[in-house]
């Protein structure tokens, strides 16, 4: 079929050469300061300062005999120093402590803690598993003194694969630009369930020299390819000794004992470019610094931006082997299908927007206001059906976060679609902080909506020539809480209030969605304590959540994540070793069923399983600039049955994996 094989025919070929060529281009001898983007600072940095760490743990970097400055500068504005710590080595990085996957590296996966949060655009998909990917929201633009490499590369059992390359460098002064490319690769230890993904980014940044004129611009790529095998056929194989060996157990789809490869495919591709830029009115004054040095500030008072972006999506699904079992039980067809299953849907949008700001200056304190019009087109659809339409759209932002005095933080943001394929989809979230006095902590509070139409396959199914179109309700999401922090005592609280209203959810296997006819609430409380003994440190994070019951919405009451270690340093503080043990651990619930189609997960309210905790023992070294681990994930297995992360989706066996992290500097 010539549509399937289109389907997978944009890949991001020589993307590895292409990523090494850019690691080794300019690498003279080039000296870059570090500016900083936050107004009213003093852009100058040592030069001969060593790399930066923003460890929690405790550790200053020790032993570094290559002089480099480096931090990087999210899309909110907020700074973040290179992270060198050898903490969390032996993690892979893709998912957080509260994310639970089908149980391979890189498959399928959701939280474990309610979040209301929804995105403003119209959507495709039910979820967007910004974890596997390059993500806009998630850009950081770096600023170095020198080039900066990073060879990040993780190898564990049933040929689990990670590895990712990193490089930044100034090419002058003020102008930035980084790559990254990212390749998962996992056969999973059960039958039919590889996963495939890459990732490849371009960033750069520009400020001009007297601080008037800004530029970025990106270029995202990313694949996504998971084989689906149903998940096993039963629990009792976990127990029986005959299959000790769990690539063996019977799966959902039949299989061959010779073949690697599921019939079953899911695939999903974005490619992503945007460039901003901005231009400030202000005036530039004089200041003097603590050692009475003379220097210059540009205070802007108003501010032009423009942004122009292309965001282009596809999914799809085959099964080049159907038959009417897998028919009758994910999705029904008035007549039985011959030929591969397929589905194919397509998201494309381009647009521009256009924002003015103003700053108002009360002694140490600025107070912006942003307002703004976009406006874009978008094409989404699949083989049977398509929409279009133009997106309108504002947006605004209220915040001091370029005040000196960060003891006091406002921030306040709305974003509005009011016509289009979008219209009257809401993102709006603001946050009010202030530092107690003698510095005993932050205390602030919080506030969401969101407002989603349904997103698109929920009311177009196009399988195959079949078509199936309904209306579905927007999803409304409030969260409102409150928290506080006191990093000295490495404490943290955080109490939430989420309601979902129309919340929408798969009712079974089949890609049948529905509203939800009740309001769901739920309460959520987090603390996070950190403890150091001597050499010892101890990390604790608890979740307690308390939900409406009988609704779709189904999460633990209970869930935590502690991290025992051991810190020291060896050989005339040559070498730095931490050493210690994960544990997570969740209350039975109700698990999610999978449904391959559109990888989301459907409610059911029949069956819990028992859960033991999760072990993660590791030793995690570091010698000058070169970061290394050795650790067993899912060590509790060498005992136990394997964990049901999701009914017939058992947890992965012992994985015993290799990490290292190692930076270059030219």
């Amino acid at each position: 079929m010539l549509r399937l094989h289109l389907c997978f025919m944009f890949r991001p070929l020589y993307a590895f050469l292409l990523m090494l060529t850019f690691c080794f281009l300019g690498q003279g001898s080039l000296y870059a300061q570090v500016y900083n983007n936050t107004s009213g600072q003093d852009k100058s940095i040592v030069g001969d300062q060593k790399i930066r760490s923003d460890s929690n743990a405790g550790f200053a970097e020790k032993g570094l005999d290559y002089s480099v400055t480096i931090y990087s500068i999210n899309g909110k504005g907020e700074r973040a120093e290179y992270d060198t710590t050898i903490d969390k080595v032996h993690r892979l990085g893709l998912l957080s402590n509260w994310e639970l996957s089908l149980g391979n590296a890189g498959s399928a996966y959701q939280s474990l803690k309610a979040d209301a949060y929804l995105s403003a655009n119209y959507s495709l998909l039910p979820s967007r598993w910004t974890a596997y990917s390059y993500d806009e929201e998630d850009l950081v633009y770096y600023n170095t003194t020198k080039p900066f490499s990073e060879v990040r590369y993780s190898a564990g059992s049933q040929q689990e694969q990670v590895l990712e390359l990193i490089h930044t460098q100034n090419i002058t002064p003020r102008w930035n630009f980084s790559t990254a490319y990212r390749k998962i690769n996992s056969l999973g230890f059960f039958k039919g369930q590889r996963s495939n993904i890459d990732n490849l980014q371009f960033v750069s940044g520009y400020q001009s020299k007297n601080d008037r004129y800004k530029a970025s611009g990106a270029f995202l790529y990313n694949k996504i390819q998971q084989d689906e095998n149903l998940g096993i056929l039963s629990d009792s194989f976990l127990t029986n000794p005959q299959f000790s060996n769990r690539s063996i157990v019977p799966v959902g789809i039949f299989i061959s004992s010779t073949a690697t490869r599921s019939p079953l495919l899911n695939y999903r591709r974005s490619l992503g470019v945007s460039f901003r830029q901005e231009y400030g009115l202000g005036k530039t004054e004089s200041y003097y610094t603590k050692d009475s040095v003379k220097k210059n500030r540009f205070k802007p008072f108003l501010t032009f931006g423009n942004k122009v972006y292309y965001q282009s999506g596809r999914y799809c699904f085959q099964n080049a082997e159907p038959d009417s079992v897998f028919q009758a039980r994910y999705f029904p067809l008035s007549y039985e299908l011959q030929d591969t299953l397929l589905l194919q849907y397509d998201n494309d949008r381009i647009g521009t927007s256009f924002s003015a700001e103003g700053n108002i200056y009360i002694k140490e304190k600025v107070f912006s206001l942003l307002a703004g019009l976009g406006l874009e087109y978008q094409k989404i659809g699949g083989l049977s059906s398509l929409r279009d339409g133009v997106n309108n759209f504002v947006f605004g932002q209220l915040s001091n976060k370029k005040s000196k005095d960060s003891s006091f933080v406002l921030l306040a943001a709305l974003k509005l679609f009011y016509t289009g394929l979008a219209r009257g989809n809401v993102n709006f979230n603001g946050l009010v902080s202030k530092a107690l006095p003698k510095n005993i902590g932050t205390i602030g509070v919080k506030a969401a909506q969101y407002v989603q139409q349904a997103f698109y396959v929920a009311e177009s199914i196009q399988i195959d020539s079949a078509l199936n179109e309904q209306s579905l309700k927007a999803q409304i999401n409030t969260s409102l809480g409150g928290f506080y922090k006191n990093e000295k005592l490495k404490l943290g609280v955080s109490l939430s209030s989420l309601l979902f209203n129309n919340l929408i959810f798969s009712n079974g296997l089949q890609p049948d969605y529905q509203n939800f006819s009740r309001a769901i609430s739920i309460q959520q409380l987090q603390l996070d304590k950190g403890f150091v003994f001597k050499r010892w440190h101890i990390e604790n994070s608890i979740l307690l959540q308390i939900s409406t019951n009988n609704t779709p919405l189904n999460i633990p009451f209970f869930a935590s994540f502690q991290r025992f270690a051991y810190h020291d340093y060896l050989f005339k503080n040559k070498l730095q070793v931490s050493t210690g043990m994960d544990v997570s651990y969740n209350t039975p619930y109700f698990n999610d069923q999978y449904q391959p189609i559109f990888q989301s997960f459907s409610p059911q309210q029949s069956i819990k399983k028992t859960v033991i905790p999760r072990l993660h023992p590791f030793f995690n070294f570091k010698i000058k600039r070169f970061r290394a681990s050795l650790s067993v994930d899912q060590a509790q297995h060498f005992f136990i049955k394997n964990n049901i992360n999701y009914l017939g989706y058992p947890a992965q066996g012992p994985l015993v994996r290799f990490g290292l992290r190692w930076i270059f500097i030219n």
